[in-house]
């Protein structure tokens, strides 16, 4: 069964849901801190999440306020990469 958490200025400070799988940004973020902040929350562990010895390895962002691109473009711009 799917747990869906709602939330708004959530994802950048004071929550821990390991179990979060899927990010969905539909807010414009332009604080590099915050939006570090709001991917973290991907980023942490989780044992046996899919089943016994199945552990989450992945997460997805949905994002449909640009914030990856902006931030991607910014990123690149300081180091000389390429989007």
């Amino acid at each position: 069964m799917p747990h869906i958490a709602i939330s708004v200025d959530m994802l950048d400070t004071g929550i821990d849901v390991p179990e979060a799988v899927n990010l969905v940004f539909f807010k414009i973020v332009r604080s590099k801190t915050k939006f570090w902040q709001m991917l973290g929350r991907g980023t942490r562990l989780c044992l046996d999440l899919f089943g016994p010895g199945k552990d989450k390895e992945f997460f997805y962002i949905f994002d449909y306020c640009q914030n990856l691109e902006f931030f991607s473009q910014i990123c690149c711009k300081r180091q000389n990469f390429r989007t």
